[in-house]
């Protein structure tokens, strides 16, 4: 099963700048940084890739790796196939169909991920099991886990409230649809307190960039003594400072996908 089988219908193909292509909803949970690189050597050695296939919107329907890897390039002109689709949720069932028939099939976590964003947009089990090719009970385990994540996120969420001031335990559990004895158990004196993961990710996370940086820097300053001794040419130096540029332009448009699909959790 694929889009081209039923699910939308292609009505041209035209040339867009990449900046022109949006994103407003994800079939993965995460791109593969290793499947881009893999994406721009092909590209840079000459092979075509196929054209993204974005709605009439310019929604990205197909291709998020291939954006990834033209921006990675400096790419900014690329044909793109512009389908047309008879509902939100056939658009996503395409997306995630295309990547089931491509070089990287969805993962667990992507089929969930999807599996998710349409229950989230109110489609009945019974027709993701006909837009995905899911059987009933395969989807049970995934509805099953989505459930149990909700409920997590639900308890920490009602947590953060309470530790935070900003609600009562009382309010906090029925603003977040928390039992009210298991939220208390949550937050009792009884039980450890926890460290924040994501603080100390988030750490770590300052503290590689800020190593980054500095290699960055002495990076440049050893090009730039070689300039003023004579050992290379501006033109290379200045070569080496524009990669540079085009590297670090990709990594904040990476950050910016990333908060996009932070955003997008509940």
């Amino acid at each position: 099963m694929s889009k081209k089988s039923g699910l939308g219908k292609k009505i041209r193909t035209i040339t867009i700048r990449l900046d022109d292509i949006k994103t407003t909803f994800f079939v993965r949970k995460r791109l593969n940084d290793n499947h881009v690189l893999a994406l721009a050597e092909l590209k840079e050695s000459g092979v075509d890739l196929d054209n993204i296939d974005v709605d009439e919107n310019l929604n990205n329907i197909d291709g998020r790796h291939r954006v990834a890897c033209y921006d990675l390039l400096g790419i900014e002109e690329i044909e793109v196939d512009v389908w047309r689709y008879p509902s939100e949720e056939v658009k996503v069932a395409a997306a995630y169909m295309s990547n089931s028939g491509g070089a990287l099939p969805p993962t667990q976590e992507d089929t969930e991920y999807t599996i998710k964003a349409m229950l989230d947009a109110n489609v009945s089990q019974k027709r993701i099991i006909e837009l995905l090719g899911l059987n009933s009970k395969l989807l049970r385990g995934y509805v099953e886990r989505i459930r149990r994540k909700e409920k997590a996120r639900a308890l920490q969420n009602a947590k953060d409230a309470v530790a935070s001031g900003e609600l009562t335990v009382v309010k906090a559990a029925e603003a977040f649809d928390v039992q009210l004895p298991t939220l208390k158990a949550a937050i009792s004196g009884k039980k450890v307190k926890e460290t924040s993961r994501a603080g100390e990710i988030g750490a770590r996370l300052v503290k590689l960039q800020k190593q980054r940086n500095n290699g960055v820097g002495q990076s440049m300053r050893v090009l730039q003594q070689e300039l003023e001794d004579g050992d290379t040419s501006k033109g290379d130096v200045l070569k080496s400072v524009r990669e540079l540029k085009r590297l670090l332009k990709a990594a904040v448009k990476r950050t910016e996908d990333w908060e996009t699909r932070i955003k997008a959790m509940d």
